[in-house]
């Protein structure tokens, strides 16, 4: 391929992913501020939802480079995070745990094209972000019960946060629109 071909190539991809990060951080932020539940025996907002949805779709570097976006948009004001938090005092209170969950959570590749496997990765985005999240709040003198209590509130919603993830991005991948060609 000719130089100046491949230099237009790199462009193009750079522009590409560029709108993809872009709508990362709207399509995390909108996801925040939903939240669904009836408040008594769950409540969740979608963010991780759309984290699941983004990191399917976007590559490993990408999705870091978006995630360190979303939390210095956040960071910055802009009320992107549950809620509709923002701030440094947001960002670094009892949520941080959390985002540096969505951080690790951005590093495992998906893998396969059944249901099951579009399940098992979202399930373990979920597990990741929970992890990191409720380890975190030990720091902030959450007692170990507070921690289970918030952790039982939460596991329903990544559960099925995990099977609508998998679902749509089994419907998605059937249409053709596969990590092959959004990455």
């Amino acid at each position: 391929m000719p130089i100046h071909k491949k230099a237009r190539h790199r462009n193009n991809h750079w522009q590409k992913q560029s709108l993809w990060t872009i709508a990362f951080v709207v399509l995390v932020g909108l996801g925040a501020s939903l939240q669904l539940g009836n408040g008594e025996y769950f409540n969740f907002s979608l963010q991780s939802l759309a984290l699941v949805f983004c990191f399917y779709f976007m590559r490993k570097t990408w999705r870091l480079i978006a995630t360190g976006l979303y939390l210095l948009v956040g960071g910055f004001g802009l009320a992107v995070f549950a809620g509709g938090g923002s701030g440094w005092e947001y960002l670094i209170g009892p949520s941080l745990g959390f985002f540096i969950g969505f951080l690790a959570a951005g590093i495992p590749e998906p893998w396969g094209t059944r249901w099951s496997d579009f399940f098992a990765y979202s399930a373990l985005v979920h597990l990741i972000i929970l992890c990191f999240g409720l380890t975190s709040l030990l720091f902030y003198g959450w007692s170990y019960q507070e921690i289970t209590g918030q952790g039982m509130e939460l596991l329903p919603g990544a559960i099925l946060k995990s099977i609508i993830a998998a679902s749509v991005i089994l419907a998605f991948d059937r249409l053709g629109v596969n990590r092959s060609n959004t990455g």
